[in-house]
């Protein structure tokens, strides 16, 4: 039988597209996310596209193989709720995969890319609904809901300034110029800095690590 699978939180289609290339011509991708703005591109024929809100409910009870989200339940301020729609919309024995930063253990890098890093979380917490600790409660939230098999990993990589990796602390900075100012852990010099050592391919530094936890849904 040919595979469904969600890609919730989808943002830009890039796991969706990978996923539609392994399902084949004779499974279906939904790739899903509030603002569908970046996903039209994306469409294909066993690629559809949805705007949806995971906290108004499933996308489709027991509809899909495979549930999969990366940086979605901790940008969720009811997280909890977000994972048990998520998993409502698994078949039964189908799997879930879920991916969330783990700021708390975070390596140092070199400065100023330490602090701006630093002053990341405080300035996702004003803007509300983000959870910090939502990456290392992934797999004891999976188990506490009766999902079998789980398993988890920490993930961390060692990027270089100018790589694909450094991009998102890097185009980070301007959007939120005026918020990581108010932290007190960078001044508008400091900015600079950051910025110019995130395009410096000298320059190496450990990014947030991920976690990963997954699992087969009862």
């Amino acid at each position: 039988m040919p595979w469904r699978c969600l890609d919730a939180g989808s943002g830009a289609g890039t796991v969706a597209q990978w996923l539609a290339e392994r399902v084949g011509p004779d499974g279906e991708v939904v790739a899903a996310d509030i603002d569908a703005t970046f996903l039209d591109a994306v469409a294909s024929g066993s690629l559809h596209v949805l705007q949806h809100d995971i906290l108004r409910g499933p996308v489709e009870r027991g509809g899909f193989d495979l549930v999969h989200a990366r940086f979605l339940l901790e940008w969720l301020r009811e997280w909890q709720i977000g994972l048990d729609h998520l998993l409502a919309s698994v078949k039964p024995g189908g799997v879930i995969v879920l991916s969330d930063i783990e700021w708390r253990s975070r390596l140092p890098a070199p400065e100023p890319i330490d602090s701006l890093l630093a002053a990341f979380p405080a300035v996702m917490q004003q803007h509300g609904g983000w959870n910090i600790d939502c990456g290392r409660e992934l797999a004891n939230s999976l188990e506490a809901r009766g999902v079998r098999d789980v398993q988890a990993v920490l993930h961390a990589a060692r990027v270089h300034g100018g790589s694909a990796g450094s991009d998102w602390p890097r185009l980070s900075i301007e959007p939120r110029r005026s918020a990581l100012v108010a932290t007190g852990r960078l001044d508008q010099a400091g900015l600079q800095a950051a910025t110019a050592a995130l395009t410096d391919g000298m320059v190496g530094f450990w990014l947030p690590p991920m976690v990963s936890a997954w699992g087969t849904v009862p």
